[in-house]
């Protein structure tokens, strides 16, 4: 028997892997991130063939009468976690310690190239380091070195600004993604008008409605945020709500084989289209009324795996004080960081910077502890870009966010497009009938341009239905129309680049355009392992002046570097 391990990376259960792989084959699932470890232990359910169609269309034509081999480059396997541990997940220090170093540095390099072969292989460990990996994972260890867990206790009363604040979630969303947090959370309305949305108990299955989704109730397709956790590898954590309260249930685990019990019909209401959208501005020429569409909601199959009993006629849930102070002074306690302790070493830097700049002579005495304040400097410019990545991510994960919050969010954020900028430049209408999102300057004085777009847009890539090929996607009208947009800039900025470089001192004439749409967790869960393929297809054929990326691409970049740095200081 073969051991593999699968990334969170990309949603969904399917993972192409090397040939070898059989039904039956245990599996290990890394979560990548500064939480990142193994979080669950499953086994290879399904297995389908990855044809290499490219190969085998030149063997057709180089042999038109002949038999084509059409011999799989790999396999797509489906994985089932029946052991999961999205709490604790067993990190990198403790696979260190317990001689696991192969599965520790596999994770840490990440998924790789996955669109194409060679495929990854399985792991190399015998029965006796896989028995010891899943001993150390049912074993407490709040040792692993990752301080970032979960401290509410079950019954807790809080104000949903409060949870918002704490764990970066969505103020009106049901379903959405912590982005402080490696976890989703779930907001259960116990008092619904519907009573078939009311949550309800099924033996030991907890059925509760999710995010309401635009189509009908017919359609066959269709899942959640939340849906998919698992593989996603974040704990799902819920709380019961009611009006601007909310109270912590505890945590609890979708059921894989089965996540929905059933959809329900939301009725029909009319949706105005994005504002600045091409759509939006037809509709308004032309004095068109809103689209009228149809939207559902899922009823989830919810398991407990910890907490206090809820929605089964209990007394008032809500009968209780609410916590007074806010979450995030109840986290830093909890974690042993008081906001006393942080103005004592702000003050005292504060002294030492203006110690040198009235006495500059004493940076002689403290010459033999540059090292310590150079890695003081890294440590808060690294909590610094941290704390940009959390406040990204929440504008991210809510589905309500426009593009004017994702701009906010970006605009003190030029790092995560790269090291290369030194700042924006300020202005964003260079040229008389454009204006940029963000315009980053790079040393050179060049100009490199930035589109934002929504993150909450469907589809994302679409099913090639003109091609034969297995499993192969485009990008929507939606993308195409960003890029387009794109290119637009580019044109209008080399038709005026010596007007811009002699009022503004800025070079246009190398000027690049990054656009930046969409978001995995709003796509499907079937395309979204394709999403990153497909835009790199697109990219290849697109300008090299342009190129069209996800939020989470994005983010991931960006959090990846800072992890890579982390490993490097760790290593010296």
């Amino acid at each position: 028997m073969r051991r593999w391990l699968f990334f969170t990376e990309g949603g969904g259960k399917e993972r192409i892997v090397h040939t070898s792989a059989v039904v039956g084959d245990e599996v290990a699932l890394w979560r990548s991130g500064p939480d990142s470890g193994i979080v669950a232990i499953g086994t290879i359910v399904g297995l389908q063939p990855v044809i290499d169609e490219l190969a085998a269309l030149g063997r057709r034509l180089q042999e038109p009468g002949g038999d084509p081999d059409e011999r799989p480059v790999g396999l797509r396997a489906a994985a089932r976690y029946d052991r999961t541990y999205l709490s604790n997940p067993l990190t990198g220090p403790v696979l260190r310690r317990l001689g696991l170093g192969e599965v520790w540095r596999r994770g840490r390099s990440g998924p790789g190239v996955t669109f194409k072969p060679p495929f990854p292989g399985p792991l190399r460990l015998d029965d006796d380091q896989w028995n010891t990996l899943i001993t150390a994972l049912a074993a407490d260890h709040p040792d692993g070195g990752n301080p970032r867990f979960w401290v509410v206790e079950p019954g807790t009363i809080l104000s949903r600004s409060d949870v918002r604040d704490a764990f970066g979630a969505g103020l009106r969303s049901v379903e959405t993604s912590s982005s402080r947090l490696a976890c989703d959370l779930l907001f259960v309305n116990d008092r619904h008008e519907d009573p078939l949305l009311l949550p309800r108990w099924c033996e030991d299955v907890l059925l509760v409605p999710g995010q309401e989704r635009r189509g009908s109730v017919i359609d066959s397709d269709g899942t959640t945020l939340v849906a998919d956790h698992v593989y996603r590898g974040r704990p799902l954590h819920l709380f019961q709500a009611r009006e601007q309260l909310c109270r912590y249930v505890g945590e609890f685990l979708v059921d894989q084989a089965r996540p929905i019990e059933e959809w329900i019909d939301a009725g029909r209401r009319r949706v105005r289209p994005p504002r600045r959208s091409f759509l939006a501005r037809v509709t308004e020429a032309e004095g068109r009324p809103a689209e009228l569409q149809d939207f559902r909601v899922p009823v989830l199959r919810l398991r407990q795996l910890s907490g206090l009993a809820a929605f089964a006629g209990q007394d008032d849930p809500f009968d209780g004080p609410v916590r007074s102070h806010g979450l995030r002074t109840y986290l830093a306690t909890d974690l042993g960081v008081t906001a006393r302790d942080a103005h004592g070493v702000g003050t005292t830097v504060q002294g030492l910077v203006r110690l040198l700049q009235q006495q500059p002579d004493v940076a002689a005495v403290i010459e033999d502890s540059i090292n310590e304040l150079q890695a003081l400097a890294a440590l808060t410019e690294n909590a610094r870009r941290r704390s940009d990545l959390d406040a990204l991510r929440k504008v991210v994960a809510d589905p309500d966010s426009k593009e004017a919050d994702l701009q906010k969010a970006l605009e003190r954020m030029t790092w995560v497009f790269g090291g290369q900028f030194l700042s924006t430049t300020g202005r964003r209408n260079l040229t008389a009938t454009d204006q940029l999102d963000l315009a980053l300057i790079r040393p050179d004085r060049s100009l490199h341009g930035v589109e934002l777009k929504l993150a909450n847009i469907s589809p994302l890539i679409k099913p090639d239905h003109e091609s034969r090929g297995y499993d192969q996607y485009v990008v929507s009208a939606k993308v195409s129309d960003a890029a387009g947009q794109a290119k637009n800039y580019l044109k209008e900025l080399d038709r005026e680049r010596d007007i811009i470089w002699s009022k503004f001192g800025i070079d246009t004439k190398s000027a690049g355009m990054t656009v930046v749409i969409g978001s995995a967790a709003f796509a499907e869960p079937k395309v979204r392992p394709h999403i990153a393929e497909t835009l790199r297809t697109y990219n290849e054929f697109l300008s090299s002046r342009i190129r069209v990326i996800t939020y989470d691409q994005l983010v991931d970049d960006a959090e990846r570097a800072s992890a890579l740095a982390d490993v490097g200081d760790d290593e010296h």
